[in-house]
């Protein structure tokens, strides 16, 4: 049994890249990764990740996720 924890992972921007490349990349490694938090302006973005990852905290900008 491993002991190791997961890394907390906040995605800044849920565009193409964070959403297609970021978020799936970290996706293939669940024992090691867990998305935690994402941040995006626009709101249709972060219905996306709603929807994508409902576990997933999203806010609506860089300083209220890192607060």
């Amino acid at each position: 049994m491993s002991t190791q924890r997961k890394i907390k992972v906040g995605i800044l921007g849920f565009g193409n890249a964070g959403r297609h490349m970021h978020a799936e990349e970290l996706g293939i490694y669940p024992e090691l990764f867990e998305l935690y938090a994402m941040c995006d302006f626009a709101s249709k973005r972060r219905e996306i990740a709603e929807k994508d990852y409902p576990a997933m905290k999203r806010y609506g900008s860089a300083h209220e996720l890192l607060a």
